[in-house]
């Protein structure tokens, strides 16, 4: 089986989907299908046997299931039963053209298939070598994930989109856990504590902005992955010293002596409750950039 790019491969989605995410990855998969097959018009040598030279011309998903209205519900790309899925591909009889169908529960399964195991089958220059494939898959664990530690080092937008969730979407990880503060920094710029951006510099430079994260969210659910924030509290918390003016306390080592990160500055619950308070607000700002 091979993929032709001058007859590109339609991916089509015959069931509702209410939650919008499969006519996204279907252009996606055509787009990324498509690359591949140009990518095999430059390879001199097949090494198929007759049999097998067929061109794929199409990709059909099927819902089985009933899909969210109005979002996916939380929780839902971490449950295993919700990425189950089977692929089939055949050619034609009698033809030298042959389609996959996608058949799953959820939209998420149906995503599984279609941006993972699909390219990894033609992953050798557009062509596999079968005449027919059939594929049934599903996780056995419901957290499938990777932390990125932001709190030392930035790590750029286009790096964390193209690379790590597109990386992660290839191999069906689900979860990103972003490490957003550490000995170094904190890497989100809020508007309602702009003290925590003004000390960056050098090597801990760099934040996110709030229309960053909402970007780099977007990005991820539509491929099916979840975002989580954490705040590294209460040690580690020598970026939160900025708020020192704001009546936030600390238990501080002795800077003079460049501390190691395991003695870094801690905070410190006052009996006043001040420096709760301020964490509060903290969080409060952080969670929302994350809870929609």
């Amino acid at each position: 089986a091979r993929i032709d790019p001058k007859n590109p491969v339609k991916v089509v989605v015959e069931s509702k989907d209410s939650t919008g995410l499969m006519k996204s990855a279907a252009e996606r998969a055509e787009t990324m299908l498509l690359s591949m097959g140009e990518s095999s018009e430059s390879s001199a040598n097949w090494n198929l046997g007759a049999d097998m030279l067929w061109t794929l011309t199409s990709v059909r998903i099927t819902i089985t299931g009933n899909s969210p209205a109005g979002g996916f519900p939380e929780g839902w790309f971490l449950d295993p039963q919700n990425w189950g899925y089977t692929l089939n591909c055949t050619r034609t009889p009698g033809a030298a053209e042959g389609s996959c169908l996608i058949e799953a529960a959820s939209p998420t399964g149906a995503l599984a298939a279609l941006q993972s195991t699909l390219p990894q089958v033609f992953s050798n220059q557009g062509h596999a070598n079968f005449q027919r494939l059939y594929v049934e898959d599903r996780p056995n664990y419901g957290v499938r994930g990777l932390s990125i530690d932001l709190g030392r080092r930035f790590v750029p937008m286009n790096t964390l989109l193209h690379e790590v969730i597109d990386g992660m979407s290839l191999v069906k990880m689900n979860y990103l856990q972003l490490h957003l503060s550490d000995f170094c920094r904190f890497s989100i710029d809020l508007p309602g504590m702009p003290e925590l951006n003004q000390s960056l510099e050098g090597i801990t430079e760099g934040q996110y902005s709030p229309s960053d994260i909402k970007k780099l969210i977007a990005y991820a659910n539509e491929r099916g992955i979840a975002v989580v924030p954490e705040v590294d509290l209460p040690g580690h918390a020598n970026p939160l010293m900025a708020l020192k003016s704001r009546s936030l306390s600390f238990c501080e080592p002795d800077f003079a002596s460049k501390p190691r990160p395991e003695e870094a500055a801690k905070v410190y619950d006052d009996p006043a409750g001040r420096s709760r308070k301020v964490l509060r607000e903290l969080i409060i700002e952080t969670n929302s950039l994350f809870s929609e």
